[in-house]
């Protein structure tokens, strides 16, 4: 699933696209999954935001932030719909299922990321509260009343002022917390990894980093594959091309605003750092191969060869000594 706007390369209503892939690479675009039409997720410059879906009982629910304006400024609330085709989708006739507890605020309470662990269901939110960005925690048994259980985790201005598209998962004996700080400076992305006790619903983090470095890079999210991989995708844009911080970037002018990265296998090292690697299936599309056994590094520049100069992986090893 992906947020766009279906008319523009501008920012507008925005509605929920749907596609499927055998191997990550070769996308087939399905009807659109959810598009702005109710009083909770109807604004013109809002509509139907980030979420993601899971199985229950053989229906795939869809949790999303419904974007709206109904007298109190821009008010986001959490929303419910679900399909029996993975297809055509209905909404729940009683959105919204989660709005801003007091003292977060309703503009800054967005991107559901719901898991189930032991029979239960389990959702987070990027919030922000007293200007400070958190992750909020909710539970519930049937994906439709869902109870408030604690503040996961939280800055303290150290990391911005929102935590946008929070992800959550398990790798190991550790938990991972993943998010897209805003106001946090160059910090695109980070990961916070820890330990979380459910029955608290407290996340302590004992060592974090970054999962890239630039503007290309935002709002990650994970899933299981059927041979138990984490895998990740992520939004290759970035809010500097966003109309109200600079411009829309080149690309509006061909009708089209972002795209997605390279799935990459997200692993854990040592206990206490994340590994991201392209997943395996890039493999199946290398073609003219060209392979050196030894280049000596010294102040003439060496030539590569790489088809097109356009699309290549390279790979190399270097011998220090």
């Amino acid at each position: 699933f992906y947020q766009f706007n279906p008319y523009s390369g501008f920012w507008g209503r925005m509605f929920l696209g749907h596609a499927v892939s055998d191997e990550l690479f070769h996308l087939r675009y399905l009807p659109i999954a959810l598009a702005p039409s109710e009083w909770y997720d109807d604004h013109p410059q809002g509509g139907c935001f980030s979420g993601s879906a899971i199985v229950k009982d053989d229906r795939l629910y869809l949790l999303y932030t419904g974007t709206s304006n109904n007298g109190r400024g821009f008010e986001q609330n959490q929303c419910l719909a679900w399909s029996d085709d993975g297809i055509h989708f209905s909404k729940y006739e009683g959105n919204p299922i989660i709005s801003a507890p007091e003292g977060v605020s309703h503009d800054f309470f967005r991107d559901p990321k719901v898991w189930e662990h032991e029979g239960a269901y389990y959702l987070i939110c990027g919030a922000q509260r007293h200007g400070q960005a958190c992750v909020l925690l909710y539970r519930s048994n049937d994906l439709i009343n869902w109870q408030f259980l604690n503040t996961m985790a939280e800055s303290r201005g150290e990391w911005g002022y929102m935590w946008e598209c929070p992800d959550f998962f398990q790798l190991g004996d550790r938990h991972v917390l993943i998010c897209s700080p805003m106001g946090a400076g160059e910090r695109t992305v980070v990961y916070f990894i820890g330990d979380f006790d459910y029955r608290t619903g407290r996340f302590s983090y004992t060592s974090n980093g970054e999962i890239d470095w630039g503007f290309d890079f935002y709002a990650p999210q994970t899933f299981l594959d059927g041979a138990g991989r984490r895998i990740m995708l992520a939004w290759a844009n970035c809010w500097d091309w966003m109309p109200f911080w600079k411009d829309w970037g080149p690309t509006y002018r061909e009708g089209w605003c972002g795209s997605f990265c390279v799935p990459r296998e997200v692993r854990l090292e040592g206990g206490d750092k994340l590994a991201f690697e392209p997943v395996r299936e890039l493999s199946l599309f290398h073609v003219d191969p060209y392979e050196s056994q030894h280049m000596l590094v010294g102040t003439e520049p060496t030539d590569i060869p790489v088809s097109d100069g356009v699309h290549y992986d390279l790979t190399f090893s270097i011998d220090l000594a």
